[in-house]
């Protein structure tokens, strides 16, 4: 593992090869995206409101010798579904697949090297749903933690 102040470059360049290996037809964006979107995205390093993308905070590890850092982090996600279709059932469960397909994708790669030592969804979630005339679509934001040994 090379030196680093922070692995949140890594850590978000491994969620999106992880994310977009998880379900076929789920278009993974790497940061906001300006244009058109799928009707099935996950966009990883989702400013929210007033939120950044990405968050992290390092601490020191006690021991002997040389400090040690730990570095915790947070990966805002959206995960958007669309549908011509009025009624939301299907979206909302839809997304709870994708977001178990990625909690089971993030246990199954528990140590990325050079990425995280550990990694998971965070259990928050935001629900978002939309029904109108013409379609509906399902938005959840949600939050990956990870912390990463610099």
């Amino acid at each position: 593992m090379s030196p680093s102040i922070t692995r949140v470059p890594a850590a978000a360049a491994a969620l999106v090869a992880l994310a977009g290996a998880i379900e076929d037809g789920l278009q993974v964006v790497d940061g906001p995206f300006v244009g058109e979107l799928g009707e099935n995205v996950l966009v990883v390093g989702f400013p929210e409101g007033g939120n950044a993308a990405y968050d992290a905070t390092v601490t020191k590890q006690p021991g002997m010798g040389r400090p040690r850092l730990q570095e915790s982090w947070t990966i805002h996600c959206l995960l958007s579904r669309t549908s011509g279709q009025i009624a939301l059932g299907s979206l909302r469960d839809s997304c709870a697949q994708t977001l178990a397909a990625l909690d089971e994708a993030l246990r199954e790669h528990v140590v990325e090297d050079d990425a995280w030592q550990s990694a998971a969804l965070s259990g928050a979630m935001q629900w978002l749903p939309i029904n109108g005339p013409h379609g509906s679509s399902c938005n959840v934001i949600f939050d990956v933690v990870g912390t990463s040994l610099l």
